[in-house]
């Protein structure tokens, strides 16, 4: 590809300040800014879906939904190698993008909001809402497996264990700083005079247009991308530029059979198991915490829903805040003062703090503090360390081992831990207490926690015997 785009202003101060070449600070540039938009539009459907899901259908539901989200993305993961064998990842992002748009297209006009009657005590929905209604929750689990799995997977495939130092930090930083702006902004919607007129309906379906503008702009920005800058921007690990790089096909299974196969491939496996299952844990009761003070006996009313939108808004809000400034200034430096394999234990151990901690307070609003805090730990440090470690491996576990695990570890544990939740809430509470029901969350997640540092030592072994292997 011809140079039509000079490097001569890429930023002085990225250069002196940052350490990055004109090349880094280009693949910084790219992926940043999708990772920005990605996330911004994640955040807005994210908590729409907690908003809209429970108040339509009870959050009861939620378990279950969790669990078929599971039994669909089985298949998923045999489409997604299919294109794999057939495309290059570049364009396997492209298409993504270009679904999730089409889609959220019709869920801005299709979702039966005007069915959500805030003066009843109960909503009524025909099939084809309800359906409507699920099909939204599937939609908006899919933008961590098929948008933010494949973001990385091209992230990773044109990025090296170096440039991976200084890069994704900021990379995490740029995309917490797009979830803090349109958490910020949806919050001042629904909590503020500055609701431009539109009512509480109104304004939902506002930010889910939003949503798929932010996603449109992405899918315009990665074209311009690919039209205009030099290969060399787009060369990695394996030094072949993913633009120009020979599609192979190894068959649809091969990802699902490098997880159990390959033990480095299971490792990642096992961390991002353990993470989400802890996270889940928290975010559950979470929602409980703030929809018990949102409902009362007359049903979700126009002030509750507005209490409720504006609540959890804040809260990501303060969370995206927080990710954000350890992403800034302090991932990049640990990955390069201390490297990949120590930062490994970092989370896990905070986590394990946290979790201890909010057992001997006992106090509920703790459970949003711990929210915010471990999201914030894992958006801005765990995520760009386990990335890191896909840096140092093939195509295949790039690309199909890690929507595999993307598919199955992320929503294997959603599902255990909510059916963790479920028990939890029906028979250890009810029979024991809230004592004892603490007691047991607290066991479930340091159980997790503890598995997490075991994997985390072998993973940080295994990463440093690749890199050696490849200095070799």
């Amino acid at each position: 590809m011809n140079e039509r785009l000079r490097f001569t202003a890429y930023g002085g101060l990225f250069k002196r300040f940052f350490s990055l070449s004109k090349v880094e600070f280009w693949k910084l540039m790219i992926s940043g800014l999708l990772f920005f938009l990605i996330i911004s539009s994640y955040t807005i459907v994210k908590e729409l879906q907690n908003i809209v899901f429970p108040a339509f259908l009870g959050i009861d539901k939620v378990p279950l939904a969790k669990l078929i989200t599971l039994l669909s993305l089985l298949p998923a993961a045999l489409v997604d190698a299919y294109l794999v064998d057939r495309v290059r990842r570049s364009t396997l992002l492209v298409i993504y993008l270009a679904i999730w748009v089409i889609i959220g297209l019709y869920m801005s006009f299709g979702l039966p909001l005007n069915s959500l009657n805030l003066s009843s005590t109960k909503v009524t929905l025909t099939t084809f809402q309800s359906s409507t209604i699920w099909a939204f929750f599937l939609f908006v689990e899919g933008y961590t497996v098929f948008l933010m799995s494949t973001f990385w997977s091209f992230t990773n495939s044109i990025s090296n264990p170096k440039s991976a130092k200084h890069t994704y930090g900021f990379i995490v930083a740029s995309s917490k700083l797009g979830g803090m702006l349109t958490a910020i902004l949806a919050w001042a919607l629904f909590s503020t005079s500055i609701g431009l007129g539109f009512s509480t309906i109104g304004k939902l379906k506002l930010l889910m247009i939003l949503a798929v503008s932010l996603l449109a702009i992405a899918l315009f920005i990665i074209y311009l991308a690919m039209e205009y800058l030099p290969s060399d921007v787009f060369k990695g690990y394996h030094n072949v530029a993913i633009t120009e790089e020979k599609v192979q096909k190894t068959g649809i299974f091969n990802g699902i059979k490098l997880l159990f196969v390959n033990r480095y491939v299971f490792g990642i496996f096992v961390l991002m198991l353990c993470t989400d299952a802890i996270n889940e844990v928290v975010n559950y009761q979470r929602l409980n915490f703030i929809f018990n003070q949102a409902k009362n006996s007359s049903g979700f009313n126009d002030a509750r829903i507005v209490h409720l939108a504006s609540s959890a808004y804040s809260q990501i809000a303060y969370m995206q805040l927080t990710a954000f400034i350890l992403s800034f200034f302090v991932t990049n430096g640990l990955l390069r003062f201390i490297g990949v394999r120590r930062s490994l234990f970092i989370v896990p151990t905070f986590v394990g703090i946290g979790v201890t901690l909010y057992f001997l307070t006992g106090m509920h609003q703790l459970i949003i503090y711990l929210y915010v805090s471990l999201h914030a730990l894992n958006y801005s440090l765990g995520t760009p360390v386990r990335e890191s470690l896909y840096v140092v491996t093939d195509r295949d576990v790039q690309v199909k081992s890690k929507f595999v695990i993307d598919a199955c570890a992320v929503k294997l544990s959603k599902s255990f831990s909510q059916g963790f939740n479920y028990y939890n809430v029906q028979y250890i509470l009810s029979t024991f207490g809230k004592r004892i029901s603490l007691l047991a969350n607290n066991v479930f997640m340091l159980s997790f926690c503890a598995i997490w540092i075991c994997a985390a030592y072998f993973m940080g072994k295994a990463y440093e015997s690749k890199n050696k292997e490849k200095a070799e």
